[in-house]
């Protein structure tokens, strides 16, 4: 009952909610948790006002500190292994999407056919999903330049034709569950992703997220425009794609600085012909 809510109740839950052990070897991020208070919190503090409980038990937990979750981008020989394993498994091509258009995890699995476009060679984004309650649903992108229309390599149209030729005609989504719905992040992560992690020999902490940063860091160390990288990935602005890869940049450099000599003294000594007035 409501009126015998104490704060070791609400400790319990959030130890639980980040136990891996809950989740299949999943615990939910201390995000999550802090989200979960906040709104918890708001509820008990709504019952105090009504005198159905004497305080708020809320204030008296303990919080996890809420840590930004490391980046892992694939190398590309990492990414050929990946898909390689991923080979068979029924959401291989949503793989593929993914690392080729950098498109979050939401954004892919809200695809529709109606958003491919083989003419063009390209993928509108106009929609993602969510999951609440144990139901996954549609919600907008999240912000307005995440509605973006994004150049796929041949090879990935090709692939979806394929892909579009043994899916079923009723299907309006373009990666729907076995049951014809929206699949869910979770189950895609737990049943397909980690598993092909495990085949390709690569770690267990890289997460489904993570195909978007190897997606901007491959394109960002091929050498293509930051700008270019930035509309592929619906960042706000350019200035949150250099921050986030920052890390990328200072051998952007170096590469930069090896052209520039490569073009401007290909040929020449140390100093051959340059003259100091």
């Amino acid at each position: 009952k409501l009126t015998k809510l104490a704060p070791v109740d609400v400790q319990s839950l959030y130890t639980k909610m980040l136990a891996p052990e809950e989740r299949g070897g999943m615990g939910l991020t201390p995000r999550t948790v802090i989200n979960t208070h906040r709104v918890l919190s708001s509820a008990v503090k709504q019952a105090v006002k009504w005198r159905m409980l004497s305080q708020n038990v809320c204030q008296y937990v303990d919080l996890p500190k809420s840590q930004p979750q490391e980046m892992h981008a694939l190398s590309e020989s990492e990414s050929e292994r990946f898909l390689e394993a991923a080979k068979g498994d029924r959401c291989c091509v949503l793989f593929a999407v993914m690392l080729s258009t950098g498109l979050r995890p939401g954004e892919a699995l809200a695809l529709m056919w109606k958003d491919f476009d083989p003419m063009k060679g390209t993928i509108t984004v106009q929609r993602a999903t969510e999951s609440l309650k144990g139901r996954t649903t549609f919600k907008p992108p999240k912000t307005p330049k995440s509605r973006r229309s994004i150049k796929l390599p041949e090879y990935l149209v090709k692939l979806l034709l394929e892909h579009e030729g043994v899916s079923p005609i009723s299907s309006v989504l373009m990666f729907p569950s076995t049951k014809g719905t929206l699949l869910n992040e979770r189950n895609v992560v737990l049943r397909h992703f980690k598993p092909l992690l495990a085949v390709a020999g690569l770690p267990h902490s890289v997460r489904l997220y993570d195909l978007r940063h190897t997606h901007a860091t491959l394109l960002l160390k091929a050498g293509v425009h930051i700008k270019i990288v930035s509309e592929r990935l619906g960042h706000s602005s350019i200035a949150l794609t250099a921050d986030t890869y920052s890390h990328v940049l200072p051998g952007m450099q170096d590469e930069a600085a090896s052209k520039l000599n490569a073009m401007l003294f290909k040929g020449t000594g140390t100093g051959n012909g340059i003259v100091y007035n």
